[in-house]
């Protein structure tokens, strides 16, 4: 998949439908781009945190999300997810893919790799 660099929301967005289709390796690096592309950014960090918690990383999950809650203290779905690593249970259902790609399509509308995927055509 291939997002405009400079659209860390994008990356975000079409990340979360990897995630959501369980593709998590590749989810995993593009989450890992937005943190370097918006360190400030919490959201990445609370969805690495429930890769990790779907690999069975929980020092790793925790990790990611108290990350997202220093950077965003009132953040109430890492807060759940925190608590949930620290029980071992997995984190909440995500929404279904097509709501990521919709949501990526409409921030960045020309986003080919989106369109591919909501098409069925990855690419």
């Amino acid at each position: 998949m291939q997002v405009d660099p400079r659209f860390v929301d994008a990356h975000i967005d079409l990340t979360s439908a990897l995630f959501a289709k369980g593709e998590l390796e590749e989810a995993k690096a593009h989450y890992l781009e937005a943190t370097r592309l918006d360190p400030k950014l919490a959201q990445p960090h609370n969805y690495l945190g429930k890769i990790f918690m779907r690999e069975g990383d929980a020092p790793q999950a925790i990790a990611q999300f108290e990350q997202a809650l220093h950077l965003h203290p009132d953040f109430p779905e890492a807060d759940e997810n925190l608590r949930l690593a620290k029980a071992g249970d997995l984190p909440s259902q995500t929404p279904p893919v097509e709501f990521w790609l919709v949501r990526a399509l409409r921030r960045h509308a020309r986003s080919r790799a989106a369109k591919g995927h909501l098409s069925g055509n990855d690419g």
